[in-house]
């Protein structure tokens, strides 16, 4: 889903840099969510915000073990590694 969205790295990494600062706009505000459905809403936004920053962070780094490769000048065939 990320990697469809985000075609380059420098994309994903403002697109995560975005999540993250509006995360914590989230956590700064959390103190007004009181009722269990806030509660639960906020949780679960929090909850996805992790999980969007972990997926655009891991293809992060899938881009710089390939780059890293290209300026060794190896080639590297990840379907036979294991």
């Amino acid at each position: 889903m990320v990697k469809s969205c985000c075609n380059s790295t420098e994309h994903r990494h403002e697109v995560r840099k975005d999540a993250k600062k509006l995360r914590y706009a989230a956590e700064f505000f959390s103190s007004l969510f009181k009722d269990e459905r806030g509660i639960r809403r906020y949780k679960r936004f929090i909850a996805a915000m992790e999980e969007l920053q972990g997926e655009l962070g891991g293809h992060s780094g899938d881009d710089v073990i390939v780059d890293m490769n290209a300026v060794e000048g190896e080639v590297m065939d990840w379907s036979h590694s294991g």
